[in-house]
């Protein structure tokens, strides 16, 4: 992923109420908190198995997952 090229941006749907985004691909990401304890965060990838392989690169989507995850997109207002 290049740092230059931000265009993956848009390829992203926040939903900050629910700690949610979706991927243009289909692929949901959901932030949680951790069971065990409350100031981690568990982030997890949905509907992976629909995506397609040919046309999207899962450790694309998942660098760029992280990238909004540390930047804080999944806080809440």
């Amino acid at each position: 992923m290049d740092r230059d090229d931000e265009a993956w941006r848009s390829l992203w749907t926040l939903e900050m109420i629910s700690r949610t985004a979706v991927h243009q691909s289909g692929v949901t990401a959901r932030v949680t908190r951790s069971p065990n304890n409350p100031k981690i965060d568990r982030i997890s990838l949905e509907n992976k198995d629909s995506l397609d392989p040919s046309r999207w690169d899962l450790r694309d989507i998942s660098k760029q997952l992280m990238a909004l995850w540390l930047e804080g997109s999944f806080e809440r207002a």
